[in-house]
């Protein structure tokens, strides 16, 4: 299973704050703008260790800090491929991806705040497309 982590304030700083499940159509109800093209998973808190030592010419990296990220959990089809680019329109990311067949798909995440999102591409049956 690939997993791709986008860090919110350095990467366009894309969030889904307050997200209420929506089943119909993969899509997930923030105030009037939904996230399409994924589902709300759940929270994720990443934990880690990290020097946050940052002084000039210090003799001895402090020792690490336990460094904590809380996450809102997005799953796209894992057909979807990989993500090759994340861009911004309006408040929203748009996160595009690209699938071994070459088909490119987006997936837009409302509402660009300051907080972190994880997105983690999982197995999805039944796909089937129709053109209109």
């Amino acid at each position: 299973m690939r997993a791709f982590t986008i860090v919110g304030a350095v990467l366009l700083g894309a969030t889904v704050g307050a997200l209420a499940m929506r089943p119909a159509q993969g899509q997930v109800r923030t105030g009037e703008r939904q996230l399409q093209g994924g589902a709300r998973a759940a929270e994720a808190v990443e934990t880690y260790r990290m020097t946050t030592d940052v002084r000039r010419g210090a003799q001895r990296a402090k020792r690490p800090q336990l460094q904590k990220d809380r996450r809102h959990l997005i799953h796209v089809p894992e057909f979807y491929g990989e993500v090759f680019e994340i861009t911004a329109h309006g408040d929203d990311a748009v996160m595009w991806f690209k699938a071994d067949d070459g088909v490119v798909r987006s997936a837009i995440v409302p509402g660009v705040a300051d907080g972190l999102v994880r997105v983690q591409a999982v197995e999805a049956t039944g796909f089937d497309v129709s053109f209109r």
